[in-house]
């Protein structure tokens, strides 16, 4: 919370007792307050780090144990917390494993800047420390990322879950930069639900398997143009793509399949979903067995 720091025209305002006794006390003519629902506003871009040997009681400013977040959750309240005044909001997490659900509910206020690889404005920048999958966040239960709101920039992080990857739902917004890997979830690995957006114009790599790689419903949205998705592995899903409600996929980068093998129905799309590859063929989408729907009115759309 925001401290002022004030000098008072009448020297004994603030304290009533003194003043109905008619004291004159300069002990009371300055004073500083804590003044709540006031927001600290930054006067430059703000980085948090996270560690495995960090604390959430530290600052989280500084990348050492004793200065940075042992939760990326905890580094997500305190921008929650903060007017960015048109500076960025950055977390920086270390190499390890980091499990636990991750939510970004509450809408931040005043972050702005634009991330380095794609130019988003106004985002929060996860990023960890490089391509290979040395950072990763993941989760026993319910889902590792819940993106119910804000625009949320991933780079350097390999995503995994007991069940669930990542929702994307509300105003939840999520942009891939590079160094992106979806690893083994128990269930779905990517969900853009109502109102929810992926965007991926850069490449990004496929490591493990699930019930779906990506499953809509309602009205999530997906763009995946520019650079393949790198599959790698023996990767085995019920169905690589699911598309049920008035749900939209669009892209036409396509799936490297070059060094994994991919088990699974290739998509399946009901109620109304869309998935529109510009005519990239029966076979745009890896997996062993053809896919269904999209071919009857009021199904969907499959191209």
């Amino acid at each position: 919370m925001a401290t002022v720091t004030h000098t008072y025209v009448n020297p004994i305002a603030d304290d009533p007792a003194s003043a109905l006794a008619g004291e004159t006390l300069p002990s009371h003519w300055n004073a500083q307050h804590v003044v709540t629902g006031v927001r600290d506003q930054l006067t430059a871009d703000r980085t948090f780090y996270v560690r495995t040997d960090g604390s959430d009681s530290n600052t989280g400013l500084v990348n050492t144990a004793g200065g940075a977040f042992l939760t990326v959750q905890k580094a997500i309240n305190e921008f929650a917390k903060l007017d960015g005044n048109g500076f960025r909001f950055i977390i920086q997490i270390g190499a390890g494993t980091f499990s636990g659900n991750i939510d970004t509910s509450t809408p931040f206020v005043g972050n702005g800047g634009f991330t380095a690889e794609l130019s988003i404005f106004g985002a929060l920048f996860i990023s960890g420390v490089d391509a290979a999958g040395s950072t990763v966040l993941t989760s026993s239960s319910g889902a590792t990322l819940n993106i119910s709101a804000n625009i949320i920039v991933l780079k350097n992080l390999e995503l995994q879950a007991a069940s669930v990857g990542m929702y994307i739902y509300g105003t939840g917004t999520v942009y891939f930069e590079s160094g992106v890997r979806i690893g083994a979830c128990g269930n779905v690995q990517i969900s853009p639900l109502t109102g929810g957006s992926l965007f991926v114009f850069v490449p990004y790599g496929i490591v493990g398997g699930g019930y779906s790689h990506v499953y809509f419903d309602g009205q999530g949205i997906m763009q995946h143009f520019a650079s393949p998705a790198v599959c790698t592995g023996v990767l085995s899903f019920t169905y690589f793509m699911f598309a049920t409600g008035p749900c939209y996929y669009e892209g036409n980068a396509g799936f490297d399949t070059s060094g994994a093998t991919v088990t699974g129905t290739r998509y399946s799309i009901s109620a109304g979903g869309v998935l529109n590859t510009f005519g990239g063929g029966p076979n745009y989408f890896p997996g062993d067995v053809a896919g269904s729907g999209g071919t009857t009115t009021g199904d969907g759309f499959y191209g």
